[in-house]
């Protein structure tokens, strides 16, 4: 930040502004984001066929219908690392949930019934499992790791039923 060099560009992001020392603060440019209305959020979302897909497929594998390996082959033909991060913000939802948070601070708010029937179906330490996997599936994949995304999909619906106890 003191000299950087000619022709960089640096950028620093934070959602708690306030808490950045001041010596920081006086080198920065400040562009505020606003957060969309949740009109548009849950139009954009609603607009996302893969999540629909995935959570659709979470649901009935969570009620023990369905075949994991028949869902990931359903679920080939979208974007993998796009999965994953639907799925890692579905359980850490569930998660929150089951660690007594506020239905509000959900990410997946359109979701919430289905989320809180899930809260007390699926196993809290098993969800923590999973979601440690998933972050490790999108490191590998960021990485550049060619993962076989057939067998990829299966181990993640495997854990999650897991997690329902479907398999227990």
């Amino acid at each position: 930040l003191e000299a950087p060099p000619a022709r960089s560009l640096l950028m620093l992001i934070s959602d708690q502004h306030g808490h950045l020392p001041a010596t920081i603060l006086s080198r920065c440019h400040r562009i505020v984001f606003p957060c969309p209305k949740r009109e548009e959020q849950l139009a954009w979302l609603n607009g996302q066929t893969s999540r629909q897909d995935l959570f659709k497929t979470l649901m009935h594998l969570a009620s023990n219908q369905g075949c994991p390996v028949q869902s990931a082959e359903q679920l080939q033909h979208h974007d993998p690392l796009l999965l994953l991060d639907f799925l890692l913000s579905w359980v850490v939802d569930v998660l929150r949930l089951q660690l007594n948070s506020e239905s509000s601070h959900l990410v997946n708010q359109d979701y919430t019934p289905h989320l809180m029937e899930l809260r007390q179906k699926t196993q809290l330490k098993l969800n923590v499992k999973l979601m440690e996997y998933i972050q490790q599936l999108r490191t590998q994949l960021c990485d550049g790791l060619n993962l076989n995304k057939q067998m990829m999909l299966e181990a993640v619906l495997i854990q999650w039923m897991e997690s329902a106890s479907c398999f227990l």
